[in-house]
C-alpha cells in the first residue's frame, strides 16, 4: 500500500476523533444538584451566609418577619420569641385562603445552613420540621431549646402552603437575603436578647377555691365589663380547643388581665392582647354562652399566640 494512502487514513481518523471531542465538549450538562451541604470555603455564585456577620444585628426578645409564597405573594408571617421557659418559639401564621401543610426551620450558626453545591438552600435537611395533617392549618409552632442555639446567627424559615380556593401549592420563605441569584430561598440574621417577659397564671387557676378570693369583682374586656361568673360560664361553653375566635380572645386576654401585675408593660404579649381587644370592640354587645361570633383569622392567631405565651410563661 502506498505511504500517501496511509497518511490520508490517519488524518481521517484524527479528524473524526477531533470532531467528536468538540461536540462532546460543547454539550450542556443537565443534572440535579445533590442535596448535601457544601464544604466550608467552596465558592458559590453569591456569598454563603457563613461569610455574613450578625454583629450589627440588634438583640431582640422577639421579631415578626413577612412570609412570602411564590416569590411575591404575602401569605402571612413568621414570628419568634425568646421565652422564660427556656425555648425559642417560632410561629408560622397565614391568612385565608392559605393553609400551612409543612414547615422546616434552621436557626443557629450561619455557616452551617444546609446548602447544595450551587449554594442553594436544602430545607429538607433543616433540623426542625413539622407536617400538618388534615389539610393543614393557619398556624404552625416549632419550639427550639434555647440552649441548643447560639445567641446570634441566622434563621432560614421555609414552608409549603396550600390555597384552599385555587388548589395551588406554593413554597414560602420568611423574607431576608437570598442565598443565590438563581433561587429565592432566603435567610436573615438574628440576635436573641435576654428579656424578662413576665408570667401569667392560667385562667382556671383563679377559680380554685384557695385562689377565688383574689378574683376582682369585674374585668373590663373590650368595651364591656364582665363578672367572674360571666367569664366562667363562657369558658365552660364548648371545648377551648374548638372555641370560636371571640371566646378564645376573651378568655386569653382575661387571663392576661388577671395576671397583669406580673407582666411588664414592654412584654410582647400585650401586642396580641391589643389585637384581641380591638376585635372584641367591633361587637355591639357583651359575649355570652349564646353569643360567640367567629370568623376573624387575625384575632384567632393572636389568641393562639397568647395561649402559647401563657403556657410558656406560667407563674406556677
Amino acid at each position: 500500500m502506498k505511504p500517501g494512502v496511509l497518511m490520508t487514513k490517519k488524518n481521517l481518523v484524527v479528524s473524526m476523533l477531533l470532531t467528536i471531542f468538540i461536540l462532546l465538549s460543547g454539550c450542556k450538562k443537565d443534572f440535579l444538584e445533590p442535596q448535601t451541604p457544601i464544604a466550608q470555603g467552596k465558592s458559590t455564585n453569591v456569598s454563603h451566609p457563613g461569610t455574613q456577620s450578625s454583629s450589627t444585628t440588634q438583640p431582640q426578645c422577639e421579631q415578626t418577619v413577612v412570609l412570602t409564597a411564590g416569590q411575591n405573594i404575602t401569605v402571612g408571617t413568621m414570628h419568634y420569641i425568646n421565652n422564660n421557659s427556656g425555648t425559642v418559639d417560632f410561629t408560622y401564621s397565614v391568612e385565608a385562603p392559605w393553609k400551612i401543610i409543612f414547615v422546616s426551620l434552621y436557626v443557629g450558626d450561619c455557616a452551617q445552613i444546609p446548602v447544595n453545591s450551587s449554594g442553594n438552600a436544602v430545607p429538607g435537611l433543616y433540623p426542625y420540621k413539622k407536617s400538618l395533617a388534615d389539610g393543614g392549618d393557619i398556624t404552625a409552632l416549632i419550639q427550639v431549646p434555647r440552649d441548643a442555639i447560639s445567641t446570634c446567627g441566622c434563621i432560614s424559615a421555609h414552608a409549603v402552603v396550600y390555597n384552599t380556593v385555587t388548589g395551588a401549592t406554593e413554597t414560602a420563605w420568611a423574607e431576608g437575603t437570598r442565598f443565590t441569584h438563581t433561587n429565592w430561598a432566603m435567610y436573615f440574621p438574628y440576635c436573641l436578647a435576654d428579656c424578662y417577659q413576665g408570667c401569667a397564671y392560667p385562667f382556671l387557676y383563679w377559680y380554685y377555691e384557695v385562689n377565688a378570693s383574689n378574683l376582682p369583682p369585674s374585668i373590663t374586656l373590650g368595651e364591656h365589663v364582665y363578672t367572674p361568673g360571666e367569664l366562667y360560664s363562657i369558658s365552660q361553653y364548648a371545648d377551648i380547643q374548638n372555641a370560636t375566635d371571640s371566646k378564645n380572645c376573651l378568655i386569653q386576654i382575661a387571663t392576661i388581665k388577671l395576671s397583669e401585675t406580673h407582666i411588664p408593660s414592654n412584654s410582647g404579649v400585650w401586642n396580641d392582647v391589643s389585637i384581641c381587644q380591638n376585635y372584641l370592640n367591633t361587637f355591639g354587645q357583651k359575649l355570652s354562652p349564646t353569643y360567640l361570633p367567629t370568623g376573624n383569622s387575625n384575632a384567632r392567631q393572636a389568641a393562639d399566640r397568647i395561649a402559647n405565651w401563657i403556657r410558656n410563661n406560667n407563674c406556677n
